[in-house]
């Protein structure tokens, strides 16, 4: 029996154990030595291990790199199905986002709800400082939760902004024109503190069940190597 072309092998292996970044060294090592379980399993098989066939198996696998994004993308988000971190969460939805457009609009809703708690904290922070220019808003057409330049002409509201019928945004809507009106007084607090808890809690769960429900394989990339012949990039996503 002749010997495996090891250089090719290893060069592959060396790729893929490089292009697989932010994940944890033992959780990167073992799936590089499943990988390569696979290869000699499947050299086994051929009954030859020529230039020829290592050359067919590799590329039946597919560029390391986009094997090691795949591999990332599904141990990021298996984390974030485990953790109460809104930087995990995001992490591991960045990633997704890449993959199409499922998880690019699971990104933008968190992204919206977490922005949101983060504008009811700094509220909370900046009232007693400037109270007359943090509170809830109304002016013509436009609920805002946030702050107020104190201008009447041209007024600048920034924050949580909502414009009938569904135009919602963080930040700003431009200048508005016409009587601002503060509608909560001292309730800002309880608002601003209640509401950036549900804002992280819903968020939270919301993220983690989209990705339980749409990003999360149910059978584990290693496995759908093995059973498929395909080209890594006709199964990846």
């Amino acid at each position: 029996m002749s010997t495996p072309a090891p250089v090719n092998i290893d060069q592959y292996l060396a790729a893929l154990r490089k292009a697989c970044k932010g994940v944890q060294p033992s959780v990167r090592d073992e799936f590089v030595q499943e990988i390569h379980s696979h290869i000699l399993d499947r050299l086994e098989v051929e009954g030859d291990h020529n230039e020829a066939v290592v050359s067919r198996i590799l590329s039946t696998l597919g560029d390391p790199k986009v094997l090691a994004k795949q591999f990332t993308t599904d141990v990021l988000l298996q984390r974030a199905t485990r953790t109460i971190s809104p930087w995990v969460i995001l992490r591991g939805l960045a990633h997704w986002s890449t993959a199409g457009i499922a998880g690019l609009l699971v990104l933008v809703a968190t992204l919206f709800g977490y922005g949101f708690a983060i504008v009811c904290f700094l509220c909370l922070l900046l009232k007693p400082f400037i109270p007359d220019h943090i509170g809830l808003w109304l002016s013509p057409n436009t609920l805002t939760l946030g702050y107020w330049d104190g201008h009447l002409a041209n007024s600048i509201l920034v924050g949580t902004s909502l414009r009938p019928p569904i135009f919602c945004v963080l930040g700003t809507l431009g200048p508005t024109n016409g009587p601002i009106q503060e509608l909560v007084g001292v309730w800002i607090y309880a608002i601003c503190l209640v509401g950036a808890g549900l804002s992280l809690v819903a968020t939270r769960f919301f993220a983690q069940w989209m990705i339980q429900r749409f990003g999360l394989k149910k059978v584990r990339l290693i496995e759908r190597i093995i059973s498929s012949d395909r080209p890594a990039a006709a199964w990846l996503l």
